[in-house]
Order: C-alpha cells, then sequence, then structure tokens
C-alpha cells in the first residue's frame, strides 16, 4: 500500500499533468482520506483562479478531489469538490 506523502504526490502530479497551465504554487493540499476499507486515498487539492468578474477583485479558490488506488497508486478519478 502507498503511504500518504505518496498519494499526496501522484494526486498532485496527476492534477498538474491534466492542468499544465496552473502554476504549482497555486495549488494546495486540503484534506487527506483513507477509505474506511483502506482501498482509496481521497486527496483534496485547492487551486487559485482570477476571478470570473474583474482581475481586482481576490482569487478564488475551488477544490478537487482526486482518488487514488491506494494498492497501485494508480488515479481513478477527480471530481469537483465542494467544501462546506
Amino acid at each position: 500500500m502507498i503511504d500518504v506523502k505518496k498519494a499526496v504526490e501522484i494526486a498532485r502530479n496527476h492534477y498538474l499533468e491534466l492542468y499544465p497551465d496552473v502554476l504549482p504554487s497555486r495549488l494546495s493540499l486540503e484534506e487527506v482520506e483513507l477509505s474506511d476499507d483502506e482501498n482509496y486515498w481521497y486527496i483534496t487539492l485547492g487551486y487559485s483562479e482570477n476571478s470570473p468578474i474583474s482581475p481586482v477583485l481576490p482569487q478564488v479558490t475551488k477544490y478537487k478531489t482526486i482518488k487514488i488506488d491506494a494498492a497501485s497508486g494508480k488515479p481513478l478519478s477527480m471530481k469537483i469538490r465542494i467544501l462546506s
């Protein structure tokens, strides 16, 4: 089984491969969860974007959760995550 540090590294690299225009400095680790059955890691990354309304407004942070197979380290899915 891969450890949490490896899972985060895989998630970060996977995200940056899919979105090469995102600066790595704009990515942040927000949440890490191992499923109850220990088969999957759920890694939530935050990323900053400029406001769609005006470049003068503060940046907006959005979130994606990447599901990783805990045995192989293979990324399985990526979903939009709404933090409430």
